[in-house]
């Protein structure tokens, strides 16, 4: 990478960085629900696979039981996921 390559892959950084600084804090509620939404989701596809045949029970439930963890995770360290 010559010099010029590398200030640009720098400058690109610190731009996007500042950006990022700037931004209005994201709305807590639109933010619980897109979550919601995804786990829902989530919840859906293996439902669909496991309906096709695509996935044998036990695994249904093991991703099951992952996606309930996660949503548990997320419930309990929202703020987390907003700072």
């Amino acid at each position: 990478m010559d010099n010029r390559a590398a200030v640009d892959v720098v400058r690109r950084y610190y731009h996007e960085r500042h950006r990022q600084m700037n931004l209005a804090p994201a709305d807590s509620d639109i933010v619980y629900e897109l979550f919601l939404q995804a786990f829902h989701v989530q919840y859906e596809l293996v439902q669909a696979a496991f309906k096709k045949g695509q996935i044998p029970a036990t695994l249904a439930q093991q991703l099951q039981q992952e996606i309930v963890f996660d949503e548990t995770g997320y419930i309990q360290n929202q703020q987390a996921f907003l700072s």
